[in-house]
């Protein structure tokens, strides 16, 4: 029991985490980018949805509330397949692990068998960041960072709902801090990587990929996409990397032994 006590006192190393994730994308690169692709799929065809129907709310300010409320649905619909993709990728690599010959849409069903799981935790997670957010700001960072891996959780370690949440804060106390400053790596490098991308695609489309024109034609659509598709895959890859290390710290975690050799 003390050794334990003394495991979870431990804290997580940040740049090993962040070697982690990018090996994992370089070990296993089309199982990353296929997951990362289905997990952005449906946010981009929302994105195309938007620009075909006109609801662009620089035109006319009669937009603005439709152009809102698909901004919340595509948030909550983000949240949904981020949590997705994590825990499809755990799953995948947890499958790779046992067997390297393992299809990937084979690797794909425990996560869809866990979509209706899966579904409602992310939507919950959302909420309750945008509620702390709202009211008080601080408690909606608590939120994101205490319950930011309930999607490996779930389909790693095959729970419901509320024992995900549970887990997931088990599994990060004791390390909020450094869970925070492993997000704040993320999205300096992710903010980086796309801030370039923007500037490469100002100049060989004429447009900002920042804007809403950029979705209506077809080359700067696709360029845009290869970029969020990339800074997706990260993202996925750095959250099953978390945790890997979380569940590493804890020591009790029913998959370590063989979430340990995805980076071998």
């Amino acid at each position: 029991m003390d050794d334990v006590t003394g495991m979870d006192r431990r804290p997580i190393e940040i740049g090993p985490i962040l070697s982690n994730a990018f090996r994992l994308i370089g070990n296993n690169a089309p199982t990353v980018l296929g997951i990362s692709l289905i997990t952005i799929a449906p946010m981009r065809l929302l994105d195309l949805a938007l620009v075909t129907w006109g609801i662009m709310p620089h035109e006319t300010g009669s937009y603005w509330l439709p152009f809102a409320l698909a901004l919340l649905g595509s948030a909550l619909l983000s949240s949904v397949m981020q949590t997705f993709g994590a825990g499809a990728l755990t799953g995948t690599a947890l499958a790779k692990g046992v067997d390297a010959r393992t299809n990937f849409f084979e690797t794909l069903a425990p996560a869809l068998r866990f979509l209706p799981v899966i579904v409602p935790a992310a939507l919950l997670y959302m909420i309750a960041i945008f509620a702390g957010l709202v009211f008080l700001v601080v408690p909606g960072i608590l939120a994101a960072l205490m319950w930011s891996v309930i999607g490996p959780v779930i389909v790693a370690e095959r729970t419901g709902i509320i024992e995900a949440f549970r887990r997931s804060q088990t599994l990060t106390d004791n390390v909020l801090g450094r869970v925070f400053l492993l997000s704040i790596a993320e999205n300096v490098f992710s903010g980086s990587f796309r801030w370039v991308a923007d500037r490469l695609g100002s100049l060989f489309f004429d447009a900002e990929a920042a804007n809403m024109d950029y979705v209506s034609q077809t080359a700067p659509f696709l360029f845009q996409t290869l970029v969020i598709l990339a800074t997706t895959a990260f993202s996925i890859a750095l959250n099953c990397a978390l945790y890997i290390a979380l569940i590493e710290r804890h020591g009790d975690g029913p998959m370590t032994d063989r979430l340990a050799r995805i980076f071998e």
